[in-house]
């Protein structure tokens, strides 16, 4: 259930290197392999994007730079296990991310949960986190990555968040990424609704969420639909990101990354037959989008203005809907990443507020 795509692993640091520095990776390490790369994804040898990330990350390692490595792996597996080379980084990712666990600065505890989905019962593993010694009563927030961003990636996220907002932090993938073993469906966030629920007794009982890129997709339905106390979602798409001319436009396999978290064997045939098979992740297709109920769960939209993959209108239609921020990021791209020292300290601090 995957397959391969054309995408330029130049054309890929390039897009993500601020990303990968603000994970966690040192720039110097970003650039040095940038340097190496030739044009191969896929293939497990020298100059290609698993093998030189793969090395720097076993570099690393020899070093005693555990957590780098893990963030190094992390990025070796990117944008999805395609291949069995980005298989093992991403097994070597978490092999390397619990060996580094006890230098956290913050008490960790990985957990497997069992949620009922479509007749059957899927393992969600889950990563938590909460100061040492901290109190008990406070809330918990659930934390997503993306389509190709999982919670391991997130972790710098992670400890900001639990640290501004001084709460338990659940870090876990959504459905057809990561540790998830169910495709990614329209309804995916039924299994993000359980998960929230089961994890209730770990706080005070109140539950949040904060989420970006397809994770983001997760935020905004769990506050839609009530699952949550409060979310903030950076970077989601609902809506004409699933259209067909925002479709044609996305760039660096995009299409291929979002087709593996669906399952598919094979991509789809062309942009169109795309953008009909991501149809049912709108949030009109779902009915959501048919009024905002006089109470609605609070919620914190934001995005780049100049995002390739989710055209503004994604952020601005809830511009109108009670209990509601909604922020707009000039000179930014994909989850305003430019100004992600900005937008996301805002986006924690008003999270807390909601959650008392």
């Amino acid at each position: 259930m995957a397959y391969r795509f054309e995408a330029a692993p130049k054309a890929l640091v390039a897009e993500r290197r601020a990303q990968f520095v603000a994970l966690g990776v040192p720039a110097v390490i970003v650039d040095g392999v940038a340097g190496r790369l030739g044009d191969e994804l896929w293939a497990d040898e020298a100059g290609s994007w698993v093998y030189e990330w793969s090395a720097e990350a076993a570099l690393a390692e020899s070093r005693g730079a555990l957590l780098v490595a893990s963030l190094c792996y992390g990025i070796a597996k990117y944008p999805c296990l395609a291949s069995a080379a980005h298989a093992h980084a991403y097994e070597e990712q978490l092999r390397t991310y619990l060996a580094a666990s006890p230098t956290f600065p913050l008490a960790f505890e990985r957990r497997v949960l069992d949620v009922g989905y479509h007749g059957e019962t899927t393992r969600v593993p889950i990563h938590v986190y909460r100061r040492t010694g901290g109190s008990t009563a406070v809330p918990v927030v659930l934390m997503l990555g993306g389509v190709d961003t999982w919670k391991m990636d997130i972790h710098q996220s992670i400890l900001e968040a639990a640290d501004r907002m001084d709460a338990v932090v659940v870090g876990v993938d959504g459905p057809g990424v990561g540790e998830s073993t169910v495709a990614s469906r329209p309804d995916g966030d039924v299994v993000l609704a359980s998960v929230a629920a089961q994890v209730r007794g770990l706080g005070d009982g109140r539950v949040g969420v904060a989420a970006w890129s397809f994770g983001a997709t997760w935020a905004v339905k769990l506050a839609l639909t009530g699952a949550v106390d409060a979310a903030v979602a950076i970077g989601g798409p609902v809506e004409m990101a699933f259209d067909l001319p925002t479709v044609r436009q996305w760039p660096n396999g995009m299409s291929g990354i979002v087709g593996n978290s669906l399952h598919r064997d094979e991509p789809f045939a062309d942009a169109e037959a795309t953008a009909v098979g991501l149809h049912g992740f709108r949030l009109s297709a779902q009915g959501l989008l048919n009024g905002w109920g006089t109470t609605p769960t609070p919620l914190f939209v934001a995005n780049g203005a100049d995002d390739p993959y989710v055209p503004a209108t994604d952020t601005t239609m809830f511009a109108g809907r009670p209990n509601t921020v909604v922020r707009l990021e000039s000179g930014a791209t994909h989850c305003a990443a430019e100004k992600s020292a900005e937008v996301n300290p805002a986006a924690f601090a008003w999270l807390r507020s909601q959650l008392g």
